[in-house]
């Protein structure tokens, strides 16, 4: 059972190990939430594809507890045509038995303190209409509806906040 006072790490990371990887990938298809943080379709997530999103993305973050990777984000300036200045909160996805204990709070609070560090001034996020959980995480961070539709899926809600 996880206690609130064990001590977790929060490391901003662009690589993950292949042992992360593939560990990660195993317990993300597990969740079968794929759909819910990504474009994908698919309910497994493939070590690969898991390692792209970190290579691609402007930076990433993981949560760790006793050295397993317990949550895991990426910020984006290439996955949506976003103006300048603005990044996208991707992938962001804590284990089953460590949610609702601010985990995923404190990794996009960490993602947006590092991007305006880098000069960016506004964030958004997306989040499936049936992604409930996603859409009180966001709230819960002062993130409001976005009045644009950066990828005009009708499936999609768009979050936005400035930083």
């Amino acid at each position: 059972m996880y206690h609130l006072a064990e001590r977790k790490e929060y490391n901003l990371t662009k690589k993950l190990t292949l042992k992360q990887l593939v560990n990660c990938a195993d317990w993300i298809s597990k969740t079968k939430e794929l759909p819910n943080i990504s474009s994908s379709k698919e309910m497994n997530l493939s070590s690969k594809e898991l390692e792209y999103w970190f290579d691609s993305a402007l930076q990433g973050i993981t949560i760790q507890l006793k050295g397993e990777i317990i949550g895991i984000a990426t910020a984006s300036v290439q996955e949506a045509d976003l103006p300048e200045r603005m990044f996208e909160l991707c992938h962001c996805i804590v284990k089953p038995e460590y949610r609702l204990l601010y985990n995923g709070s404190v990794m996009l609070e960490k993602l947006c303190e590092y991007a305006k560090e880098n000069g960016f001034s506004q964030v958004v996020g997306r989040v499936e209409k049936s992604n409930n959980l996603g859409k009180k995480l966001l709230n819960s961070l002062n993130f409001y509806v976005a009045k644009k539709n950066f990828s005009h899926q009708d499936s999609i809600i768009w979050y936005q906040k400035k930083l």
